[in-house]
């Protein structure tokens, strides 16, 4: 399994239904490359990078699905 974390450049990525949603984003079905993945949208507003809390968790996750 991968998380792909949605950036502005995401042409090649299908996004298929809404797998659920939080505080500070949504995780959705996807394929990419042939693959089923998990594609998380992050809701930043009034932030320009991704705040320390959240990037932790984003790296927890990832860790959990290799």
């Amino acid at each position: 399994k991968n998380l792909i974390i949605i950036y502005p450049y995401y042409r090649d990525i299908e996004i298929g239904k809404l797998l659920g949603e939080g505080a500070f984003a949504k995780a959705f079905h996807g394929k990419w490359q042939g693959k089923d993945v998990a594609v998380k949208e992050l809701n930043l507003a009034g932030h320009s990078i991704i705040p320390r809390n959240i990037f932790q968790e984003l790296r927890k996750e990832a860790s959990v699905m290799r």
